[in-house]
């Protein structure tokens, strides 16, 4: 590998976000429409944190309400993992394992760029297993 790729070309580009005021539901809702289980949140346009499906069930659960009666602030993430798009790729692997992650949104400045997923690892990991894709055709 003559050079680690970077998160801006593995992410997923330009993903759905939703504002940390919105209500919980409503990223659910969005969520199966889209078939994804992460989303990052914003404030005020600023990429804050992330919500997933079970983060939403969880904090529905905690506060013995539906999601609809949820603001996505108190779903979103604790610890969010937001890296900058140039972040090399080796780094975000080796945080997501320590950390246990499924998800990293990618921020280009203060703002959601892109989200990068184990969905988006396996992927990768398979064409370079297969040969479709070297690790410098990332790059």
């Amino acid at each position: 590998m003559k050079r680690i790729p970077r998160m801006a070309s593995v992410m997923t580009p330009f993903p759905y976000s939703i504002d940390v005021n919105r209500n919980a539901a409503e990223a659910l809702e969005l969520m199966l429409a889209h078939r994804f289980r992460h989303l990052p949140v914003t404030e005020n346009f600023v990429a804050v944190s992330m919500v997933t499906e079970q983060s939403i069930r969880q904090a529905s659960l905690e506060d013995g309400k539906p999601a609809s009666q949820i603001l996505v602030r108190r779903a979103a993430l604790a610890q969010p993992y937001l890296v900058d798009l140039n972040t090399p790729l080796d780094v975000v692997a080796a945080e997501m394992a320590k950390r246990q992650l499924a998800s990293v949104v990618i921020t280009k400045g203060e703002k959601v760029a892109g989200i990068f997923t184990l969905v988006d690892v396996c992927s990768l990991l398979a064409d370079l297993l297969r040969g479709k894709s070297s690790p410098d055709d990332v790059a």
